[in-house]
């Protein structure tokens, strides 16, 4: 982040499922039905280094996911779907332990026994695993939130007995009393206009267990959704959280409108047996709702209950995102990193998990782990700030505060770092926002080892997140980039787009616009849903993990190279100056070389699970 980077140019050919409304300015984009291939290297227009391409008989996949439910009952089956790119790809199934589920070749898994199974999916050079739990037939169903007294989706719901197409009772939900409703059957609230303005699906009221729901029916032809306004506009801050109820089978969609920017999508998939879900949606870039769309690919009907907003910051006090949120899995248990080939003899040297425990009594990041770089990165300033230039040498538009909550702070067991659109202390700045650091903190240095963060990304146009790590030789004389840098990753939706994020080294051999080393992929709805960023740095090479992976795109190798590996030619200073302690910085930059472009939008938040470090 300390340099002039010239724009990359990523060309990334994608294959989109959208739906489009003119008359509402609503644009619906899911983010795993993107099939996306980089044939090109973000090299500032340098293309001189050649590229082998995969051969026209090779199907290389570059993504692979898996969706699904993540409970069984013993007897019980549920159906995963491996979201690979090419669609073309083979996918083969496994499982660790077929005496507690079994997994069919079409991902039907079938509980044995009680217990935790690991369930694999395979396709070219990638799998991808998710953990299912098998229970008794009593357990409940997936991602209810069971305590009743303080959660604001709860209780257990009643299966249908003769046609399980026909809901035979209502979801029953508690909702808290500062929710925003949208519809809900209890109080016979009901702020969605049933006329549509857009698809081939209609939404009808009708009467079940003696009260209004909601009914979806797909009709005929391509438009294969109901897009409709909302009978007067819902506000509320960033980072609030949307619920629904859902009597549905295999394969829910639901948007909601937010603006300017087009719509920011949902998409759940059901195991194959008809019930009611919950699920609930962080919104994090949205700050108003006036429209809502639903569509679905496999159902021609399913029913809606509730509708709701719980405001960010007021959710209740025994939720949070770690253990709650249905799209995200809880934090990883210390230890050594899970599923890594080579990180078998790393163990855990240190770790912020976030928790209210590990802050301080003002709520902003532990001051034992953590300072601050501050304000716009001037010279010649003994307060912290960038020693090197102005704007932080990239043509940054935001000023970092000095220990302010309203731009970092810890809460619900997550790090929140917020960029705001307001004028800084010198009058210059557009924005404020933060940028942690561990260098001046005794023992937060480290050489070598495996490091991590998993986060959420925000993907507002113009900001520019980042994980990334300095030598404190940069300040003492020794300067950028001489004294070396590694970003971890890297994100900037208006240079290279959504959900596709970066690493890079830079040195005296390379920097800036043509870094030594740059590697890359793309992941599955950054902002929505937790990822975790890595590298494994050695006595003589530095690979990048992305969700406990390599990063398939590397600069000047193959496309689709699955070792994302730099390894210096020689062991020069200009070439390798990675020998030494370096310390990490977590911020939010706004605009500039990299962020690009500004969006219009008022904050713009990146959070963070955990930071941890391993080492041998």
């Amino acid at each position: 982040m300390k340099k002039f980077k010239l724009l990359f140019t990523l060309i990334f050919a994608s294959l989109l499922i959208s739906f489009t409304n003119i008359s509402c300015d609503i644009s619906w984009t899911t983010t795993d039905e993107i099939n996306s291939e980089n044939n090109d290297n973000p090299n500032n227009g340098n293309n001189d280094d050649p590229k082998t391409e995969p051969s026209d008989t090779e199907v290389v996949v570059t993504s692979l996911s898996i969706s699904g439910a993540s409970e069984i009952t013993v007897g019980g089956t549920i159906t995963l779907t491996a979201n690979v790119t090419p669609s073309t790809a083979i996918v083969t199934w496994s499982s660790n332990n077929t005496k507690i589920a079994t997994v069919s070749n079409e991902g039907i898994v079938t509980g044995v026994k009680t217990g935790n199974v690991t369930i694999t999916a395979k396709a070219g050079k990638k799998s991808k695993s998710k953990t299912i739990t098998v229970t008794a037939a009593s357990s409940s169903e997936e991602g209810v939130i069971t305590d009743d007294s303080a959660s604001p989706v709860a209780s257990s719901s009643t299966n249908p007995t003769s046609n399980p197409a026909v809901p035979a009772t209502r979801k029953t939900v508690t909702i808290p009393d500062n929710a925003l409703i949208i519809f809900d059957s209890e109080k016979g609230i009901d702020k969605i206009d049933n006329r549509s303005t857009w698809g081939n699906a209609t939404l009808t009221n009708v009467t079940v267990d003696g009260k209004t729901v909601k009914k979806y029916e797909l009709g005929t032809g391509d438009a294969r959704a109901f897009v409709g306004n909302l009978t007067q506009t819902f506000d509320f801050p960033r980072s609030s959280i949307i619920y629904l109820s859902v009597y549905a089978n295999n394969n829910f969609k639901f948007a909601y409108h937010p603006g300017e920017g087009g719509d920011i999508s949902q998409t759940v998939k059901w195991p194959g047996s008809w019930d009611w879900y919950s699920v609930f949606k962080i919104m994090t870039g949205e700050t108003s709702m006036s429209s809502i769309a639903f569509s679905s690919e496999s159902n021609q009907i399913f029913y809606i209950d509730h509708i709701y907003i719980i405001p960010a910051g007021e959710e209740p006090e025994a939720w949070n995102d770690e253990t709650a949120s249905a799209g995200a899995e809880p934090k990883k248990a210390i230890g050594t990193p899970l599923n890594i080939t080579g990180l078998e003899d790393y163990t855990l040297v240190w770790a912020d998990d976030f928790t209210d425990a590990e802050r301080d009594s003002d709520g902003t990041p532990l001051s034992s782990n953590w300072g601050y770089d501050i304000g716009r990165g001037q010279s010649n300033n003994s307060d912290g700030t960038n020693p090197n230039n102005w704007a932080w040498g990239n043509g940054e538009t935001q000023w970092y505060s000095d220990n302010d909550k309203d731009n970092t702070w810890v809460s619900n067991g997550t790090l929140k770092i917020r960029a705001i659109k307001e004028t800084g202390p010198d009058n210059n700045a557009t924005h404020t926002s933060g940028r942690i650091v561990t260098r001046n903190v005794p023992g937060r240095q480290w050489e070598h080892g495996y490091i991590e963060m998993r986060a959420k990304i925000p993907v507002e146009r113009g900001v520019w997140p980042a994980f990334w790590m300095l030598d404190n030789d940069i300040y003492n004389g020794q300067g950028w980039p001489l004294s070396g840098e590694i970003d971890i990753m890297e994100s900037s939706t208006s240079i290279w787009g959504v959900d596709k994020v970066y690493g890079t080294l830079h040195c005296e051999a390379g920097s800036g616009g043509n870094p030594i080393y740059t590697a890359g992929t793309v992941l599955d709805d950054i902002a929505g849903e937790w990822h975790t960023y890595a590298v494994k740095w050695d006595e003589n090479s530095i690979t990048w993990y992305y969700d406990g992976e390599p990063a398939y795109w590397t600069l000047g190798k193959n496309a689709y190279d699955s070792d994302a590996t730099y390894t210096p030619s020689n062991n020069s200073k200009s070439a390798w100056p990675y020998d030494e302690s370096f310390y990490i910085i977590i911020n939010l930059a706004v605009g500039g070389n990299l962020g690009g472009t500004i969006g219009n939008w008022t904050e713009s938040t990146m959070t963070i699970d955990y930071v941890r470090v391993y080492q041998k």
